[in-house]
């Protein structure tokens, strides 16, 4: 079972279970390359520690945003379809 995989059975095997500090959430390719693109973030897919700071940093977005953490997730899902150039463009970074 890959990482993707992995994270979206966490997802939805554990998403409503309330028992860890952060409720899991799906890390896939898209996810990872929009946390990249926005953040600088980059992370190793088999990585425990990596998942956990993903976790970290979606939930504090939630937080912040006033919005639950899968909604950050989504969102990094959707940046992530875009790819850098859409990225660029809604930052307004000159290519």
């Amino acid at each position: 079972m890959g990482p993707s995989f992995f994270t979206k059975f966490l997802y939805f095997a554990g998403y409503d279970c309330g028992a860890h500090r952060h409720r899991p959430l799906i890390l896939d390719r898209t996810v990872r390359s929009a946390l990249e693109m926005l953040s600088g973030l980059v992370l190793d897919p088999s990585s425990a520690d990596d998942y956990g700071l993903y976790l970290e940093v979606a939930h504090s977005w939630a937080e912040e945003w006033h919005t639950e953490p899968d909604v950050v997730e989504r969102a990094l899902f959707a940046v992530g379809q875009c790819g850098p150039l859409a990225v660029n463009l809604l930052l307004g970074r000159r290519l």
